[in-house]
């Protein structure tokens, strides 16, 4: 059996569930253009979250779904992560640090049982259109 179209990532990353601050990202004119900051205790099983996005969690929603918007033109997405002592300040250290690049997040909330799914994904959209157009 041929692997070498497969990436190896050993399991588990540590010897102990890792506390870890995290960047999604993508792939534009040749550099990492990040999206979103994140942190977790559970290490990298967070970023299952918004591979489901799931509408009842908005941040994974909105997320997951600018995630899959990047990939339909053609984006290569990524998450860059390590991990760190104290998550959550490392996150608010990065998130203020790159805040001038990162799309306008806080303008998405929702609440998930007035909201349509439908008009969210379209929101979301629009936000990451205009984060493209403005990239270039």
């Amino acid at each position: 059996m041929e692997l070498s179209d497969f990436s190896t990532w050993c399991w588990p990353p540590s010897p102990r569930t890792p506390n870890i601050v995290y960047i999604i990202g993508f792939e534009h004119t040749g550099r990492f253009v990040p999206i979103y900051v994140g942190e977790s205790e559970r290490g990298i099983a967070r970023i299952g979250e918004y591979i489901t996005a799931n509408f009842k969690s908005p941040t994974d929603f909105n997320v997951g779904e600018a995630a899959r918007y990047l990939q339909q033109r053609g984006y290569k997405v990524q998450v860059k992560f390590k991990e760190v002592q104290n998550p959550r300040k490392e996150e608010q250290r990065i998130t203020q640090k790159l805040q001038e690049l990162l799309p306008n997040w806080r303008k998405m909330g929702y609440d998930y049982q007035k909201a349509k799914e439908d008009e969210q994904r379209r929101r979301v959209h629009e936000l990451m259109s205009a984060f493209l157009q403005a990239l270039n």
